[in-house]
């Protein structure tokens, strides 16, 4: 039986927007369901949060489409997925999407599992384990995407190893304090030099949601240096 969702109008007209396939709202119902059922056993989200759940993860991920240029059958790596933010959101509007989801819990990366073939997802990897001891069975990726993992610095030593030599970008959805982090960032880490750090702040969907603001840090890789 479907669950009721809340914001559900607001969704569809999100994923109207975004010129979502016609299978997408259904998608998000199973997911929608699915995080319900196993947040009974397993610590996914904050119980406060289920009954807004359309609105503080599958919305807040879809942002990330707003801000960002996502060119077609990008390589993006969602660290510290947890539940699945905000890479299986972006992976059902736009399904070309090379994704790889890396979560260290496992209880989590069960729940993923069950996600993807729930899901029916394709072109879709899943590493659960620590960032750092995975570096060598993971692909290189053009862009790496994180939400409320940990702080910007941490977050920047993690993802270097992960970023393609030729260049990419690093996003980090922040809340709105979290533009003070970009004060502390080094010029260069690794041999990779940071060509450009920006604050994003936005509104996605203003004619949709004109309260909803989000906020990111966005850095951009050159080539690895020699």
């Amino acid at each position: 039986m479907s669950i009721q969702m809340d914001h559900k109008n607001e969704l569809k007209s999100v994923l109207n927007q975004l010129n979502a396939q016609s299978c997408a709202f259904k998608k998000f119902q199973d997911y929608h369901s699915l995080l319900l059922d196993w947040n009974r056993r397993v610590n996914l989200i904050s119980k406060q949060d289920e009954r807004r759940i359309v609105l503080r993860h599958f919305i807040d991920s879809l942002t990330l489409l707003k801000a960002i240029p996502f060119p077609k059958n990008i390589r993006v790596l969602d660290l510290g997925t947890g539940a699945g933010f905000p890479g299986v959101p972006l992976k059902i509007i736009r399904p070309d999407i090379h994704l790889t989801l890396l979560e260290s819990n496992r209880k989590k990366g069960l729940f993923l599992k069950q996600l993807i073939l729930n899901l029916n997802l394709r072109k879709i990897k899943l590493f659960i384990g620590r960032a750092e001891n995975l570096v060598s069975e993971i692909d290189p990726v053009d862009m790496i995407c994180s939400r409320a993992v940990t702080k910007i610095n941490t977050l920047l030593q993690w993802s270097i190893p992960y970023i393609k030599p030729s260049g990419g970008n690093l996003i980090a959805l922040k809340g709105l304090n979290g533009n003070a982090e970009l004060q502390k960032l080094p010029n260069s880490i690794h041999t990779r030099n940071i060509y450009r750090s920006r604050w994003i702040a936005l509104t996605p969907f203003p004619d949709i949601l004109p309260n909803l603001e989000r906020y990111m840090i966005q850095l951009e890789f050159d080539e690895t240096c020699s």
